[in-house]
């Protein structure tokens, strides 16, 4: 999935990751440019800890770590 440069900010990640480790058969997330920040991250990790599919990840360009 393709959101790339999208602004979604934390609400937005929190929610994809939420829905994401139930529902989804998506190996390549990419999440570059979308306003979010360690908020996110922190869900996007919770949700790696657990049975999700996701082999590619891009991270790149958010507000993390500010």
């Amino acid at each position: 999935m393709d959101l790339l440069n999208n602004n979604i900010r934390n609400d937005g990640v929190i929610s994809i990751f939420q829905t994401f480790t139930s529902n989804s058969s998506f190996t390549a997330l990419n999440l570059g440019g979308c306003q979010f920040s360690t908020e996110g991250v922190k869900s996007i990790c919770e949700a790696l800890t657990s049975n999700c599919p996701l082999r590619t990840l891009n991270l790149s360009n958010n507000k993390i770590g500010a």
